[in-house]
């Protein structure tokens, strides 16, 4: 709190609002619900208090991994709230898909992602059948892993004075190989 009366709504059977200026990707707020009497100045008691999820995604260390954190939408949790999250991921911008779910505030997501941004969101249902979505964040991230060598096997010299060789490609999880490099020297 303090709390302040955003707006009334006269019509019992309007189960939505939209607050259109809140602005909550700029710190946290906090919703709650009364009625009142057409007869009179009464109030019921308050609802429960939601807060809008806002996820925050860090790419730590060598820029490989996601770690997706967010608030739950009230503590304790509603007893009609489901116990998992679902977490979402956008990469590329064509669309979301779902990644993972878990019960926890916290996701760590070891996406393959060469260099691009990536945004996620969080769900979360509820027994009525209504789904509170979290706001969306992203970075960029850049993989840093270091190809595997490839495996030199065999070399010749052909009769032109040309030499030749041969070798065996590493394991690779298709993005960390982008080429090979050959070297020479005339001293080893």
């Amino acid at each position: 709190g303090p709390f302040a009366e955003i707006d009334s709504l006269f019509s019992y059977n309007q189960l939505t609002y939209t607050h259109a200026n809140a602005n909550a990707y700029t710190g946290p707020l906090f919703y709650y619900l009364q009625t009142r009497t057409g007869c009179g100045v009464k109030y019921s008691a308050a609802s429960a208090t939601l807060q809008p999820m806002l996820v925050n995604v860090t790419n730590p260390g060598n820029n490989t991994i996601a770690n997706i954190t967010w608030n739950t939408i009230s503590n304790p949790a509603l007893p009609t709230t489901n116990a998992n999250y679902n977490v979402f991921r956008k990469y590329p911008a064509t669309g979301w898909s779902l990644i993972g779910s878990t019960p926890s505030t916290s996701y760590i997501d070891t996406n393959n992602i060469c260099i691009d941004s990536a945004f996620y969101k969080v769900e979360i249902g509820d027994a009525s059948g209504c789904n509170s979505v979290s706001g969306i964040d992203g970075n960029l991230f850049v993989d840093q892993t270091v190809p595997a060598a490839p495996d030199l096997r065999c070399i010749s010299v052909n009769t032109n004075g040309s030499v030749s060789f041969t070798w065996i490609a590493p394991i690779d999880t298709g993005l960390d190989y982008n080429s090979y490099h050959i070297f020479t020297s005339n001293n080893a």
